[in-house]
């Protein structure tokens, strides 16, 4: 098919003129009243008005550039009041801000409402507890899992506003996987009078791929989680608005009476969701409703002018946690399986091969990729066909109307009580049970829920042997039933853990049981069989995403904004513009370009590993990481805009390069054109070396400053703004250079980039590393075949940042907290697999390094150096704990005493130790050369003083993989 949409598009920043710019924009829409609304994640809400010119008449530069004249900042989210999962009020002061819409204003009789001669605008605003858990070590941070409000600011003058929180305590979890992007549908009769409002909303996922983890410190999906909302603003429009505290809101999300809290009304609900035992429950005649299910991590939704329904869902990631107990899954293809006589989808925790997880039933990895769906309900389909890719589109039917899964599952929704709520006393699921009704919740007429999801388990179990069998994997004999405990709905227990990883129930204040450790307090809610309204059985089922889920495209990088494209101004000549589709990828710094069809429609074909890619497609360059999208149409005057506005693409740019507003503007000489940003492709941060030989090509300044007592820490956080500029605001500022390869992002097939738009790079972000994101975690998923060692210079694994130190700087310690990957290897470990801490002066050929690998099932730690392309080992020492599945993290480090010589010191600890282990050196100093230099500030390129790299490398040999 011949490629319709185009990415003639010309780039521009806006120039905020003055003003107070942005921090950290995480969404952004035009409101009819010609201005920009933009939004911040700790919560603020930015007001800008822009103009397109000449910004200072008086400075001799006659470039036209987009800039602000004016900038009005909205805390009215930022300063809704916290809570902690228990209802307790939290002094926090901003929220986790990532949707913004703006519509219109009506009043009572639906009548058009103006403020100063322009159209007066309603802002709908999501927000969530900004706090962020989870990650590796499946840290609890007790943020209020349903702290899910969504805000509406009312214009009542030109730059005031009345703030209502509409609805409160929705899901959200331990992650960063939040209430997100919305968009508001208005019906208006011929007259142009409001008629009816709705409201659009996605709501992230608590889970990885369904099932309770580590990563996701253990939390369970719960009633509104993971699903696309639908909210009836015309029904909230219709109830009282009532006060709390002094704030104003309208309606609560009904939630479980948990037993851990006292009365009927727990603490200061729907507020402390206490990991799901507080949760929301469906309210089947309440104004929120599923519109569609089943999205791991949808960012935004977008309803087109032809009213169809899309979003682009995160894709799950491998080694974050697995699939429901006993899923079936597929053949690996595009064939999904169907699941086994019996099975439930349960919300018992489940790895699926992670290491730090105590139950983890099969090393399954998802194939990681993000996937775009039509999720149009019938109703609004209104007997169109339904765009869906391979798979097809998995629906189901519901009160007379079709809905579309999008293939995350949710045991709560799928199963209802028989689903269980999992306890877990523990950071992540250590020492978790799985608590069950001994009655009949589900109502299903069958046995209690215990004893159906007993039956269920032990038919897993006795799979064991047959493994692999179709329908259903097994487990060893009681690895899963024991963790299943049998409780009365609204009784308060004490909960006990024995060696063998059994539990056992007591009625709160009871006896304890003889060799029982107390692990808690915990009880199902006495009105458990109500968390759902019916039970959805697809919803149990997963779906790979970009296989067998329908999907209509995919990729990754994590994507996310979505936009249409309105303007018709580069419609003609072969191209098609009008009615597109665009998707911002945060990690690959591009924009996604998907065309559809003359019936609306998202026609589809097959990528180069067999994933789904739109057939009309191209790829559109961004300055940075792109998050939040909007664009502007042919209606630019009617905002009171001029013609440069027409067919603009603006980009809230979160981190690299960021944050900015990147304005795309068609370049087809319709419309005037922004002055073009001074760029040179081979030289990102502009300092004259070009990428093939500047190993930091994110720091003009070639490092870090470095003073005595300083420390610089990368912990790959969201929520750490210290690094902007770098890859993926990490703070790497660049790879370990081989003297050909680009120091850039590798855009490769595989990630679904056209042939003109590939190119080579030293790391692949979005396609093998996961620069932070969702978590705290710098991940590799393959390491790629290749070593730095000797002459070979083919490491494709090896990031760094920079350092220069002072000279007053006497010694560098440097510290890698690295996973320990390598009891999870199937099959062994094969000499040349190598993960570790590596200092040099940033290419491939002069280093130090400390890294851990096995020989012959031994693992072992090696230091050497490299100097000129010459290898040399100085110690290697066999360390038999790291084979111990129970040791899920190493600490590796790196001594450097400039003031004594360059001597170096090597030193490990491993997860769980108090010390650090000294590696026997045998008193060797850094040679004489480049590797003291990188030190003393005495190393220069092409005339350049430049630093000392340290950062992480990881080895793979060809035909294997390690994870």
């Amino acid at each position: 098919m011949v490629v319709a949409v185009s990415n003639n598009f010309s780039a521009s920043s806006l120039d905020f003129n003055g003003f107070g710019g942005l921090s950290q924009p995480t969404a952004l829409v035009w409101g009819a009243d010609g201005r920009l609304y933009v939004t911040e994640v700790d919560g603020d809400v930015h007001v800008l008005t822009i103009a397109f010119g000449d910004p200072d008449p008086n400075d001799g530069d006659t470039t036209a550039q987009f800039y602000v004249t004016e900038q009005v900042t909205l805390n009215h989210v930022k300063s809704i009041p916290n809570h902690n999962d228990d209802g307790t009020a939290n002094a926090a002061t901003k929220r986790q801000v990532t949707g913004i819409d703006v519509t219109p204003q009506f009043d009572a009789n639906g009548a058009p409402v103006m403020i100063g001669g322009k159209p007066a605008v309603t802002v709908y605003v999501t927000s969530s507890d900004s706090r962020i858990g989870a990650g590796g070590g499946g840290a609890d941070a007790n943020l209020d899992t349903n702290s899910g409000v969504i805000t509406k600011l009312t214009q009542t003058g030109p730059n005031s506003w009345d703030a209502v929180d509409i609805v409160r305590g929705l899901a959200r979890s331990e992650e960063n996987h939040a209430l997100n992007g919305l968009e508001v549908i208005q019906v208006l009769d011929a007259s142009g009078k409001l008629v009816s409002e709705r409201l659009i909303v996605a709501n992230g996922g608590n889970a990885n791929n369904g099932a309770p983890s580590n990563h996701f410190a253990g939390q369970q999906e719960t009633a509104y989680s993971a699903a696309i909302l639908e909210v009836d603003l015309t029904m909230l429009a219709s109830m009282p608005v009532l006060t709390d505290g002094g704030r104003k809101y309208v309606y609560d999300v009904p939630t479980l009476d948990d037993p851990a809290l006292p009365g009927a009304a727990d603490g200061n609900d729907p507020f402390g969701g206490n990991d799901g035992f507080n949760g929301g429950k469906i309210d089947p005649a309440g104004p929120i409703s599923i519109y569609s299910p089943g999205y791991r991590n949808a960012y935004d939704v977008e309803v087109t002018e032809d009213g169809r329904v899309y979003t682009y869902d995160n894709g799950a990631n491998n080694l974050w946690g697995g699939r429901p107990i006993g899923e079936a899954g597929d053949n690996g293809a595009t064939s999904d399986f169907a699941q086994a006589l019996g099975y439930i989808a349960l919300n018992l925790n489940n790895g699926d091969g992670s290491t730090k997880d105590p139950m983890s039933l099969v090393a399954w990895d998802p194939k990681n990729y993000d996937q775009m769906h039509e999720v149009t309900r019938s109703d609004d389909l209104a007997g169109r066909v339904l765009a869906a890719g391979q798979g097809g589109a998995q629906t189901y039917t519901l009160d007379g109307l079709t809905y579309v899964y999008g293939g995350h599952p949710n045991p709560t929704r799928a199963e209802g009580s028989r689903a269980g709520l999992l306890f877990t006393p523990e950071a992540g699921v250590g020492n978790a049970f799985l608590l069950v009704s001994n009655v009949d919740s589900a109502g299903n007429g069958g046995g209690s829920d215990y004893d159906e999801v007993i039956a269920w388990l032990q038919a897993v179990e006795a799979n064991n042997a047959a493994y692999p069998t179709l329908g259903v994997y097994g487990a060893d004999d009681q690895e899963l039933t024991r963790k299943v405990l049998a409780v009365t709905p609204g009784v308060l227990y004490d909960i006990y853990g024995f060696a063998d990883g059994s539990g056992q129930v007591v009625v709160a204040g009871g006896a304890a049981p003889q060799g029982g450790t107390f692990l808690g307090k915990a009880g199902l809610p006495a009105d458990i069989g109500e968390i759902i309204a019916a039970a959805n059985p697809v919803e149990g089922n997963y779906l790979e995403g970009g296989f067998t889920d329908g999907a209509l495209d995919s990729g990754k990088g994590s994507i996310n904004g979505l936009t249409e494209y309105t303007s018709t101004v580069l419609d003609g000549g072969g191209v098609d513009m009008s009615g597109a589709l665009i998707a911002a990828s945060l990690n690959q710094g591009s924009l996604i370009v998907i065309g559809r069809d003359a019936n609306g429609v998202v026609q589809t074909a097959t990528g180069s590993s067999g994933e789904t890619l739109a057939a009309d497609r191209t790829v559109l360059q961004a300055g940075g990481g792109p998050l939040g999208l909007a664009s502007i149409g042919d209606e630019f005057g009617a905002m009171g805009l001029n013609n440069a506005f027409r067919g603009s693409i603006w980009v809230a740019t979160y981190k690299q390069n960021g944050p900015f507003i990147e304005i795309f503007q068609p370049a087809n000489g319709a419309v005037p054109l922004a002055g073009q940003d001074i760029t040179d492709e081979t030289d990102a941060d502009l300092d004259g070396l070009n990428e093939l030989i500047d190993p930091f090509e994110f720091s003009a300044e070639n490092g870090y400053a470095l003073e005595v007592g300083q420390k610089i820490v990368l912990d790959f956080t969201q929520q750490n703004t210290n690094f902007p500029g770098t890859l993926s605001d990490t703070g790497f500022l660049g790879a370990a250079l081989d003297g050909v390869t680009p120091n850039q992002d590798a855009r490769t097939a595989a990630e679904n980039f056209p042939a003109g738009q590939q190119q080579d790079g030293l790391y692949d972000n979005g396609g093998n590393i996961i620069p932070g994101g969702n978590a705290p975690t710098f991940q590799i998923k393959n390491a790629q075949p290749g070593t730095a060692v000797g002459s070979a210079n083919s490491a494709r694994d090896a990031v760094h940042t920079g350092i220069r130190p002072d000279p007053d700087v006497g010694r560098i310690l440097a510290t890698l907290d690295m996973a320990n990957w390598i009891p999870s290897q199937q099959g062994g470990i094969v000499e040349g697999q190598v993960s570790g801490l590596m200092f040099g002066d940033g290419t491939q050929s002069n280093f130090l390094r400390i890294v851990m690998g096995a020989v012959g099932g031994t693992p072992y730690l090696e230091v050497g150096v490299e100097t000129g392309d010459v290898y040399q080992r100085i110690t290697r020492v066999d360390v038999p704990g790291l084979a111990d599945p129970a040791v899920t993290g190493i600490e590796l480090r790196l001594e450097i005493a400039i003031d004594a010589g360059f001597a170096v010191g090597a030193a490990y600890r491993l997860d769980g130790a108090a010390d650090f282990v000294a590696l026997p050196l045998n008193g060797f100093v850094l040679p004489q050369g480049v590797l003291r230099d990188v030190l003393t500030g005495a190393h220069q390129i092409a005339g350049q003083t430049s630093g000392a790299a340290i950062g992480l490398i990881a080895e793979d040999v060809a035909a294997d993989t390690l994870t």
